[in-house]
């Protein structure tokens, strides 16, 4: 399915290092939302950039279309239908109370994936504070 995606043409590149021309940049994070794709914003991403901001994207298994761990484990993510019932849990709990692979969302999903921006946040705040100017 994404094959055509090779055929795209994008003025990012890996591994560049961080400009030192300021003591510090705004950084953001990107969600890519139910079934999408962080590369499918690439355009946006592009121009963040182009004008100062550090964006880091993080893929979250069962939102994203699809995640890839280190080692190649994959996980495939859910239809916006199956994701529906653990949003609503999220905005109006309700007595029943939603699972993912048997395990209860009693507070729905938006607290369970708040946790990897957390985690993305703390890593940052790590990686940061090992720089030396």
């Amino acid at each position: 399915m994404f094959d055509h995606l090779t055929y795209v043409n994008t003025n990012a590149s890996s591994s560049v290092p961080v400009s030192t021309a300021r003591p510090s940049y705004p950084v953001l994070i990107f969600l890519e939302g139910i079934t999408g794709y962080r590369q499918m914003n690439s355009f946006q991403v592009e121009e963040l950039v182009s004008q100062g901001y550090i964006v880091v994207a993080i893929d979250q298994p069962y939102v994203a279309a699809s995640v890839v761990f280190p080692g190649g484990r994959t996980f495939a993510g859910l239809s916006k239908s199956q994701m529906d019932p653990l949003i609503q849990q999220s905005i109006t709990p309700s007595a029943y109370v939603p699972t993912l692979n048997g395990q209860a969302f009693a507070s729905g999903i938006i607290p369970y994936l708040a946790r990897d921006a957390s985690f993305a946040i703390d890593q940052l705040v790590a990686l940061n504070g090992s720089t030396t100017p």
